[in-house]
C-alpha cells in the first residue's frame, strides 16, 4: 500500500465516515442547454401511482421515505451512494435493490426515468430544475457500476473509493463545475476534461494499478454525461 493510501486511511475515521459530497447541482442556465427530449422507445406510458410505489419499496431498503423521489434527487443520489460505499457487501445489496426497481419499473422504464416526462412534472414555474436531472444520472451510474462495471467496482472497491476523497479528484470536480458554471456551451468539452483529469489524477493516487481501473474511473463519470455528449471518449492510460 502506497503512503498516499496509507495517510488517507487514516484520515478516513477522523472524517465521520467521510459522506460523499451530492452530485454538483449546476445553474439553471446549464440545464437549459441540455437535451429534453420525449422518449423515442418507451413501450407503456409512465404510471405515475405505480411509478411512485416502486420509489417507494426501494428507499424502504435505505430507510429514507418515499418523499425521496425525484423530486429530492440530490438527496435519494447521496443516501444511496453513500451506503454503496461502506463495504462491497451494501454494495452487492444497492445492486439488488437496483434490479428490483428495474425489473418492477419494466416497460415503463424509458417513459418514466427520462428527463422531458419529469420536467413537465415540475412544471413552467419551478425555480430549481436539476432534480429530474441528477435523477436519471443516478440510475445511468447504478446501471454501469451494476452491470458493466460490477467486477472492476468490486475488485478494487477501496481504492475506488478512497481515489474521490483526494485533493486532485476534488480539485477536476471542481475545475469542470466552475467552467460549465460559467459557460453552459462548454459542457461537453468540459466533461471529457473532467473525465481526463480524473483519470490523471487516478494515475498519479496509484500508478500501479492495472489500465482497466482507469478504464472503470473513466467510464463510470462517462456514462453520467453521455446523453448530451456522445462523442466522449476514454483514453485508458498506462502506467510506465
Amino acid at each position: 500500500m502506497t503512503t498516499k493510501l496509507l495517510l488517507l486511511v487514516a484520515l478516513l475515521p477522523a472524517l465521520g465516515l467521510a459522506d460523499l459530497p451530492p452530485r454538483e447541482v449546476f445553474s439553471r442556465k446549464v440545464y437549459e442547454t441540455l437535451k429534453i427530449e420525449a422518449p423515442s422507445f418507451a413501450a407503456l406510458r409512465c404510471d405515475d401511482v405505480e411509478f411512485s410505489a416502486a420509489q417507494s419499496e426501494f428507499n424502504k431498503f435505505f430507510g429514507i421515505g418515499p418523499e425521496y423521489n425525484w423530486r429530492k434527487a440530490s438527496e435519494l443520489d447521496q443516501t444511496v451512494m453513500n451506503y454503496m460505499r461502506d463495504n462491497t457487501t451494501t454494495f452487492l445489496k444497492a445492486c439488488d435493490q437496483r434490479k428490483a426497481f428495474y425489473q418492477r419499473m419494466a416497460m415503463m422504464w424509458d417513459s418514466c426515468i427520462n428527463r422531458y416526462y419529469l420536467i413537465n412534472k415540475l412544471g413552467s414555474s419551478a425555480t430549481n430544475i436539476s432534480a429530474p436531472f441528477i435523477y436519471v444520472a443516478m440510475w445511468q451510474h447504478l446501471d454501469f457500476i451494476c452491470n458493466g462495471g460490477k467486477e472492476l467496482a468490486l475488485a478494487n472497491w477501496f481504492d475506488l473509493h478512497t481515489f474521490k476523497y483526494t485533493d486532485d479528484f476534488t480539485k477536476c470536480q471542481q475545475n469542470f463545475h466552475n467552467s460549465v458554471n460559467a459557460d453552459p456551451n462548454s459542457y461537453c468539452p468540459s466533461a471529457q476534461t473532467f473525465i481526463h483529469c480524473s483519470n490523471k489524477a487516478y494515475e498519479t493516487f496509484l500508478p500501479d494499478k492495472s489500465a482497466s481501473v482507469g478504464w472503470f474511473i473513466c467510464e463510470d463519470l462517462r456514462v453520467g454525461y453521455a446523453y448530451d455528449c456522445p462523442d466522449l471518449r476514454c483514453y485508458v492510460i498506462k502506467s510506465n
